[in-house]
């Protein structure tokens, strides 16, 4: 049967030239002709109608009668079809008479098919009586058609003589004259009788007819006309169309020669003749044939004997009329138009209005006559006097025929309008009327329908339409349905023209349903409360359903879907919007879901009520976007309501009410139906199967778009859980999912299985379930069956491709599937088949190969480079093979890898398309869309592999196509080639839905390029080999193009999406390619103009563009050199956005945490490491690359400076079950717009400190520091926007070292704002935050806490107290004061907390400290005695804390290694651990032999580093609080009594007791721990190691600033040790003088500062000698030296003293001469 199909369909198209194939048909048909296939067909023919039926006897016991019945339908269906390819053939030749005598002879004996040998057992079939049927019927068409009737066209009105081969051979003519008179009285002989009569008649006109005649008379008898429209009929609706134009092309022939000849009046019925005049002319090409024909004869004569009859008979002309139209519309305007004349009957005249004339029987009319009165729309239809009427008679009835021209049009609108007259008047109308208008409407619409321009003049009738359907045909007691029904066909053509016009027109006559409600829930609006079935729903409860009839059902639901294609184009309001959705919720509700329980005259009927309602929702839900979520605003409150769209509606009646369960039926008809009725119908597909294959094609679509669109917040729907869940509740029944993948063995419709792949790839996507275990036993063979198909040369590409869609995301979704595809079989070890001695005793891993049944097989076999581009090869097909390769990449698949990876040239047919050049059509990118994503796929698939794999651990091949996109520059090429790409398409406004924006080729070729770029800047990708400057900074040139051009039309989402992505992608690589930020300064502008379009777009999907190129901005201006500066211009454009963004600020502490992922865009992980040496949590940056698209995300590939791994395994291809737990996960970005934008306003400012004048008004016109603080006080208020908070502070910090930016800064009340929140910060944490043991124990050295942003806020007050000097003295003591009681724990915390939170804290607060020191004497006025008397308690505890930490490091290292284990421990705990806890040798040690040891852990020397920094700090403020040296010395007026006692009269080590007093003691160790420092500084250089971040010291203005390196270097020992000394000589002096202390205590001191001074001095004289100290903090470091801290005018005088000393004169060696001198004079 199939070889038959082929056949028949070589015959069908051989002679199209449309054809694509129209040669290679023609060939195939020539070699079939040349070896008589004709013959051979015949003779299959004749075998097949004698095989005797099957049986048991014969064939076994397994042949029961079933089988026997099976068999010979399956006979009868062969027969049919090779007389169908018989009668192709015949009709293909020039001259088929010479058949004509074997096929009667053959068809006689058969008696046309009828005497089948098993023609007993098919009594009971009805599909074997239709096929008997239709045997006898082309049996005679087969006659018909070798009597070579078209040749005798024409003869009967010519001279010329007949060429026909019968005229020669009369012998052959008299057998079949034979044959014909005996063959009997079926219907299907009447054709034959017809034709041979025609033939006779044409050819021998003046032989004996007497027998022909008894032919002609007997197919007469037998209805012939009505047998073959009721033929013809069949075969149309079985769409057999090239059969059908066929057999109509015949009875077109046979029908012309027979009204040429004949009379209508001999040929039986006239009605019948119309009929098979009007079904012969519905075919476009015969309609052609009748125009273009010149005979006056044929079909012809019929429509001028219906005309001379008009309007008398008057649905026949139009009969006629109505299929002319198709191809001459403008013909039959014209022609009813001008009617020339007008049949009555007599007796409807007036004896006195008429006159005889000369000639017999014709009547002149004397006055006007009134045909038809004037009606409430038009006027009167009046016959003009002086008409000439010919008295004829037919039957017994005398008539009249009127001869004057006339507008048909009119009398059909005059006819119209009377119709509506009696209507409304009460009356009801006949059916004579009802049936006139009828064929009216039809003629309109027909007409209108093939040409629209006659609109105008037919105008005036098709606005009586709404007047039919409305009130005025409904409201009879039986409303004719069929008028009805023409009414609403024409409607929904002038719907086709004018949507809006029509419906508001229909929806005046109230015949739609309709309601007056606004529904602003989906669930409200399908319930139906509120939807007024209006007219056409009575007609369907009280009319077609009681009957089974539904015809106004089925225009209704077609006129419904053509104005939703209309309407769907245009704006509407909510009242048209609302209106249509009551059409749908009442097809939905009262159709749909009911429609296959009703009764049906008709069976077709069914399917046909059910596709309708499917075209209906598959335009709602397809091709209806622009009727969506309207605002509308109520009542005088002005509240605006959102109003609920169609498609919201309709979605949400399938997914909750019983429409979907109706669905579900259809969608579970299942194979074995389909196929049953492809049986029964005889392994034809037409007819019956067809229709039921559309039906479940609908049904799936819908169902697949339905799960498309299901909103994810709902909750689990019921058409999801029967469709998901495991049992079906019955036995023995398959799954639904296992029905859906069965359509898979439907062969006859591609694309059905297609749909069905689709629907699983949906399934799969979205629902949590398992397909394989839903399919259970049938997996194998399913699998099987699909592998086939897939690999199958002849399969259609669209079927292929969907197989591969489904096993790309089966491979991301289902495991257990995907493994059945894969079919990865293990290879047994060689070592299996050797002896036992000789096996190895180590087990090897096992191998892996690819399965017999694998679709690996299929995708490698495709993808091959000769293949690429051919018809193996399509570019959808290898595009789909790339598609699911790159799943396998993404969800690290590594098991089929591995196979893959050792693949012989795997690497290059998958990389073969990037080595060819991508041709761009003019007409867009969407007719390379498969090529676009084919080199998407190959670079993802090779960025991921150099990801995963080390460079060293690449496949040769791999390397070798890396290394070959290199030599040939293709980065470059493909690079300029995106941005072409990209600047093409920005232009072109492509309003898409979200899902195929996801989809579309160049946001695919993005997400890819941005892979690869983003996996060369990674550890692993090396490979890539993208390290050549020239080549990074053309492809961040070209990236920045694309920004640019893509900015400018950001009214399309797909130009926002890609200038995100590439924005992002722009940020990330200009943070890793350090070495073209210089390079790329020259886009600072371009980038300025993107930001401000994106600013000005206000589009909310661009909050990471925004994002994104700030970043890139802050990343150019931190690195421009002096000569790079910017533009006014360019200045006053950036300060009013980054406002804007620091106002986006508010939704830190306006919002919920959980709404603040949702409100502030970000940029994740690419803007990482932008800040890098902005703070220490900035300092460690890396890139995290973020993929969307059907690659991979941001949660998917984390691409960290050396370190990673994929961390899921799920691309954003439509996971919705993702994006639930996605949505579920707390996590505020570090990076939000507000955080960079303060960046970006540091980095703009600070590289502007000489143009202070220029940006600083500025920034008072904006009102920018005022929000920055107004935003930071609120941030601290909610303990919201941490790393905001942060960035804000940073920039307080850089402007705070601006005199005049600190200026204002005071002025807006940066203490006054911040003060009190702060303050809340510190004491909200309670506990831990004075211990610092939460900091300690779950968070990670560089994490950024509130306790960072305390530290911070410290420093700014401390800057700006060292820039404003006096002038701010006021507000930093305010800070003080409220802050005393933290800074004074602070300082105390670091005898028993050494972690690094509390070192920093302390740190920054001794800092500020020592810049209050600055200003001693004013505090002594300004605080109270008791408070500056707890300050420099603190200090000194502090200094004495850190020295009996830095003399004991074994201890330092025993604590350290300790508090890890005991991190939450409170304050009181913490000091038992160290007092009690600490062996006694260890808090006893104090020598300085092992202080710089190597063996000590870095962070034990990080510790160290950082108490020097502070105790550094702690004796500079302490140096501040004692009288001057020079002073106290020269001077012996000096109140020392003013100068407070910092230290005891002890000289011990100092201690970690805490009743331990400081004392001269700690001096001394400090200078003795110094000078050892510098000594073993000289042998070994001791810092931290390089992989730790160093300590951060705050950076205080000033040149009198503390010790500020982060090392412990030799210049911020000698700042100590110079320090430490002054402070011991001043301290010492102040205790000479003063006279208060006893005298022996006196001697005391100055005995052992003697001692310890000369030991001092001895110990630096030596190591002087040694060449030790190259230099003094002085020539290190202006702000650390010696001479700025001695900032007195004797300063100078003292080093210029010229004392004997063994110092040298070198200036780094004059503080120590002034010891000297001291020593010498005042200790002696």
């Amino acid at each position: 049967m199939m070889l038959l199909h082929c056949l028949k369909h070589l015959l069908s198209f051989h002679r199209d030239t449309e054809h694509p194939f129209q040669e290679q048909y023609l060939e195939c048909v020539l070699k079939l002709q040349k070896g008589k296939v004709c013959d051979m067909l015949l003779q299959q023919y004749e075998t097949s109608f004698n095989s005797p039926a099957p049986s048991r006897h014969k064939r076994g016991p397994l042949m029961s009668e079933r089988h026997s019945i099976r068999w010979c339908l399956q006979g009868l269906t062969e027969q049919c079809e090779l007389l169908e390819i018989i009668l192709l053939y015949v009709r293909d030749q020039d001259d088929p008479s010479g058949y004509l005598l074997n096929l009667a002879q053959l068809f006689q004996k058969q008696a046309f098919g009828t005497r089948q040998p098993y023609r007993y057992l098919l009594d009971a079939e009805e599909l074997a009586h239709r096929l008997t049927a239709r045997i006898s019927f082309l049996c005679g068409m087969l006659l018909v058609e070798s009597m070579n009737l078209d040749a005798l066209i024409g003869l009967p009105d010519s001279d010329k003589p007949p060429s026909h081969r019968l005229v020669s051979d009369q012998k052959l003519a008299g057998e079949l004259t034979s044959i014909f008179q005996n063959l009997g009285t079926q219907p299907s002989h009447g054709p034959v009788f017809l034709a041979w009569l025609a033939l006779h008649c044409t050819l021998w006109p003046e032989g004996d007819m007497a027998g022909v005649r008894r032919l002609g008379q007997q197919a007469v008898q037998l209805q012939v006309f009505r047998y073959i429209s009721g033929q013809l009929v069949n075969l149309a609706g079985e769409k057999k169309e090239i059969l059908s134009l066929v057999c109509h092309v015949c009875v077109y022939s046979l029908l012309t020669l027979v009204l040429t000849l004949f009379q209508e009046d001999t040929l039986g019925g006239r009605d019948e003749l119309i009929h098979l005049a009007c079904q012969l002319l519905k075919q476009p090409q015969l309609c052609m044939e009748f125009w273009d024909s010149d005979v006056e004869g044929g079909i012809f004569s019929l429509l001028r004997s219906s005309t001379n009859s008009f309007p008398l008979d008057f649905n026949p002309l139009l009969q006629l009329l109505t299929p002319l139209t198709s191809e001459g519309s403008r013909q039959v305007f014209a022609f009813v138009e001008h009617l020339p004349s007008f049949t009555e009957p007599l007796d409807n005249n007036r004896s006195m209005d008429l006159q005889s004339t000369n000639q017999k029987g014709v009547w002149k009319l004397m006055q006007d006559k009134v045909v038809l009165p004037a009606g409430d729309h038009c006027r009167a239809f009046i016959m003009p006097a002086g008409s000439l009427g010919v008295q004829f008679q037919r039957g017994r009835v005398d008539l009249i025929r009127w001869n004057f021209d006339f507008s048909g049009w009119q009398l059909f609108q005059c006819l119209i309008d009377w119709l509506l007259v009696r209507i409304r008047q009460g009356n009801i109308p006949s059916g004579v009327q009802v049936s006139q208008a009828e064929a009216i409407i039809d003629l309109v619409t027909h007409t209108l329908d093939a040409d629209w321009s006659l609109f105008p003049e037919l105008q005036l009738i098709t606005d009586y339409l709404y007047q039919l359907i409305s009130s005025s045909l409904t409201s009879l007691t039986n409303p004719p349905l069929g008028l009805l029904s023409v009414c609403l066909k024409c409607i929904g053509v002038l719907a086709k023209h004018q949507p809006r016009q029509v419906w508001q027109s229909i929806q005046k006559s109230g015949f739609l349903p309709h309601t007056g409600n606004v529904y602003s829930d989906a669930a409200e609006a399908v319930s139906g409360e509120g939807i007024y079935p209006a007219e056409y729903g009575k007609l369907l409860a009280s009319q077609e359903q009681p009957t089974g009839e539904y015809p106004v059902t089925l225009e209704f639901l077609r006129l419904l879907k053509t104005l939703l294609q209309g309407l769907c184009t245009s704006d509407v309001d909510v009242a048209t919007s609302q209106d249509l959705l009551a059409c749908v919720v009442f097809v939905q509700r009262e159709i749909f879901t009911t429609f296959h329980n009703w009764r049906y005259a008709r069976f077709d009927d069914r399917e046909e009520v059910g596709k309708c309602s499917l075209d209906v929702f598959h335009v709602v839900l397809h091709v209806l976007p622009a009727i969506s979520r309207t605002q509308t605003t109520q009542g005088a409150s002005d509240k605006v309501k959102s109003v609920v769209s169609v498609r919201e509606t309709c979605i949400h009646g399938f997914l909750y009410t019983p429409a979907g369960e109706a669905l579900l039926f259809i969608v579970a008809s299942g194979i074995d139906n389909l196929e049953q009725r492809i049986i029964d119908q005889g392994s034809s597909f037409e007819g019956a199967a067809a229709r039921l294959s559309q039906l479940i094609k609908m049904s799936l679509s819908i169902l697949n778009r339905l799960l498309l669109l299901r909103p994810p917040s709902q909750p689990p729907c019921p058409l999801e859980q029967a469709l998901t869940s495991h049992t079906t509740g019955l036995p023995h029944q398959p799954h639904l999912i296992g029905l859906v993948a069965g359509y898979i063995y439907h062969r006859h419709d591609p694309r059905l299985p297609t749909l069905a792949t689709l629907l699983l790839k949906r399934v799969a996507m979205v629902a949590p379930m398992s397909i394989f275990g839903c399919l259970g036993s049938q997996a194998a063979a399913i699998r099987d069956i699909y592998l086939s198909r897939l690999q199958a040369h002849s399969e259609d590409e669209r079927l292929k491709v969907g197989i591969l869609e489904l096993l790309t995301v089966a491979v991301e979704t289902q495991p257990g599937l995907s493994e059945l595809f894969l079919n990865l079989e293990k290879v047994k070890p060689a070592s299996a088949e050797r002896p036992e001695s000789e096996k190895p005793t180590v087990p090897s891993s096992p191998k892996v190969e690819i399965g017999k049944v694998s679709c690996l097989h299929a995708v490698l076999d495709t993808i091959e480079e000769v293949k690429q581009g051919s018809t193996h090869c399509p570019p959808d097909l290898h595009c789909a093979a790339l598609g699911f390769l790159q799943a396998l990449w993404l969800d690290c698949r590594e098991t089929a890898l591995s196979v893959l990876r050792t693949r012989p040239k795997f690497w290059d047919d998958v990389a073969a398309p990037l080595f060819k050049d991508l041709e761009v059509p003019e007409g867009g990118t969407q007719a390379i869309s498969s090529e676009i994503k084919i080199r998407a796929y190959a670079f993802r698939i090779l960025a991921l592999e150099c990801y995963y794999v080390s460079s060293e651990n690449l496949q040769k091949g791999l390397k070798a196509v890396l290394r070959k996109l290199k030599q040939e520059d293709r980065y470059s090429h493909w690079s300029k080639c995106v941005h072409s790409l990209l600047e093409s398409a920005a232009e072109q406004q492509t309003d898409l839905e979200e899902y195929l924006i996801r989809q579309h080729q160049l946001l695919v070729l993005v997400q890819a390029w941005r892979t690869l770029l983003l996996v060369s800047t990674s550890a692993n990708g090396k490979a890539v080999e993208l390290s050549d400057t020239k080549v990074q900074s053309a492809i961040l040139s070209d990236i920045a193009a694309s920004i640019d051009s893509l900015s400018c039309h950001l009214d399309s989402v797909l130009n926002q999406k890609a200038c995100s992505l590439l924005s992002s992608l722009y940020m990330s690589l200009l943070t890793h390619w350090t070495s073209t930020q210089v390079s790329q300064w020259k886009h600072v502008d371009i980038l300025v103009d993107v930001l401000e379009r994106i600013t000005d777009s206000d589009s909310p999907g661009l909050g990471n563009a925004a994002t994104a190129i700030m970043a890139a901005l802050t990343t150019l201006l931190k690195q421009r050199t002096s000569k790079q500066a910017l533009h006014v211009e360019t200045m006053e454009t950036l300060l009013p956005i980054i406002c804007l963004a620091l106002q986006q600020s508010s939704q830190f502490y306006l919002k919920s945490q959980g709404d603040i992922n949702k409100s502030l865009p970000s940029i994740k992980g690419s803007a990482q490491g932008f800040v890098s040496g902005r703070s220490q949590e900035y300092g460690q940056g890396t890139v995290t690359g973020s993929v969307g698209g059907s690659g991979l995300t941001a949660d998917n590939l984390a691409l960290p400076g050396g370190q990673g791994r994929v961390a899921g395994t799920r691309s954003t291809n439509g996971l919705e079950t993702r994006d639930k737990e996605r949505a579920s996960m707390p996590a505020v970005s570090k990076y939000s717009m507000p955080t960079i934008a303060a960046y970006l306003l540091d980095e703009l400012l600070v590289g502007e400190k000489t143009r202070t004048s220029m940006w600083l008004p500025l920034l008072r016109q904006h009102g920018m520091l005022n929000l920055l603080l107004t935003t930071l006080q609120s941030c601290l208020q909610v303990r919201q926007g941490l790393h905001y908070s942060e960035a804000v502070l940073l920039l307080l910090l850089d402007l705070a070292s601006i005199p005049q930016a600190a200026e204002s800064m005071q002025t807006t009340g940066l203490v006054q704002q911040i003060c009190l929140p702060l303050l809340q910060l510190h004491q909200q944490n309670g506990e831990d935050a004075m211990t610092w043991s939460k900091v300690a124990k779950t968070e990670k050295a560089d994490t950024l806490t509130w306790l960072s942003i305390y530290r911070h806020s410290i420093s700014v007050v401390t800057v700006m107290l060292g820039t404003l000097q006096h002038s701010f003295l006021s507000d930093a003591l305010d800070f003080f004061g409220v802050h005393r009681e933290r800074m004074m724990q602070c300082l105390d915390a670091v005898r028993y907390n050494q972690s690094r939170a509390c070192l920093m804290e302390a740190e920054t607060t001794s800092a500020f400290i020592y810049q209050l020191s600055l200003f001693a004497k004013d505090l002594g006025s300004r605080l109270r005695t008791g408070e500056v008397q707890v300050l420099l308690l603190g200090v000194t505890s502090l200094c004495h804390s850190c020295m009996a930490l830095l003399i004991r490091p074994k201890l330092l290292q025993y604590l350290t290694e300790r508090s890890a284990k005991h991190a939450d421990l409170n304050k009181q705990q913490r000091m038992v651990l160290t007092m009690n806890g600490t062996p006694v040798r260890l808090r006893q040690q104090t020598s300085m032999t092992d202080l710089t040891e190597g063996k000590l852990s870095p962070e034990v020397q990080h510790i160290q580093a950082r108490l020097l920094v502070i105790l550094g700090h702690g004796l500079a403020a302490l140096r501040h609080f004692s009288p001057d040296l020079l002073t106290i010395l020269l001077n012996p007026s000096v109140d020392i009594l003013e100068y407070p006692m910092l230290l005891g009269l002890g000289f011990s080590t100092p201690a970690l007791e805490t009743d331990v007093q400081p004392s001269f003691g700690m001096l001394i160790s400090c200078i003795n721990t110094c000078v050892q420092l510098l000594s073993k500084l000289d042998s070994s250089k001791t810092s931290l190691s390089p992989d730790e971040t160093p300590p951060t010291i705050v950076a205080v203005a000033g040149p009198s600033a503390p010790v500020q390196h982060r090392y412990m270097d030799r210049p911020m020992i000698m700042f100590l040790l110079e320090t430490s000394v002054e402070l011991l000589m001043v301290q010492g002096l102040r205790c000479l003088k003063d006279p208060t202390l006893p005298l022996r205590d006196r001697q005391r001191v100055k005995r052992e500062l003697g001692t310890e001074l000369a030991t001092f001095l001895q110990s630096l004289q030596r190591y002087f000698r040694r060449g030790g100290g190259p230099s003094s903090p002085s020539s290190a470091s202006p702000s650390s030296s010696s001479s700025g801290l001695l900032r007195t005018p004797s300063a100078s005088i003292l080093s210029k003293s010229a004392s004997h000393t063994l110092f040298s004169e070198a200036p780094e060696q004059a503080f120590f001469r002034v010891v000297q001198y001291f020593m010498q004079q005042i200790l002696r």
